[in-house]
């Protein structure tokens, strides 16, 4: 919703990225991030548009076939991370820490 104004189903955790400014020389800014990205899926008559207050460096809202990312640049540079992820489906499991069964050993 943040980045294309649009209704997803989220699904399961796809991957991590973490960007740490002194081990990047500062490259995308200083501020440590760790981005979580997800499986989605567009929910039905929801259609992709520049949100009503865009990041100032967002210029627009494109679909882009899988087959073509390396032709785009994105920060961070993971083309290969999304490309593998799409032939793969291998998501990272989430733990929820209320699910977890202890043994009455613990």
């Amino acid at each position: 919703m943040e980045e294309a104004s649009i209704n997803v189903e989220v699904g399961p955790l796809a991957f991590a990225y973490e960007y740490v400014p002194h081990l990047n020389n500062n490259k995308y800014g200083k501020t440590h991030t760790l981005v979580m990205m997800f499986d989605c899926d567009i929910k039905k008559g929801s259609f992709p548009k520049l949100p009503e207050n865009p990041d100032p460096n967002q210029t627009g809202v494109k679909w882009i076939p899988i087959a073509e990312l390396e032709k785009i640049e994105l920060y961070a540079n993971i083309q290969n991370q999304i490309k593998n992820y799409t032939l793969e489906k291998r998501n990272i499991d989430l733990i929820e820490e209320h699910k977890i069964q202890y043994s009455a050993n613990l």
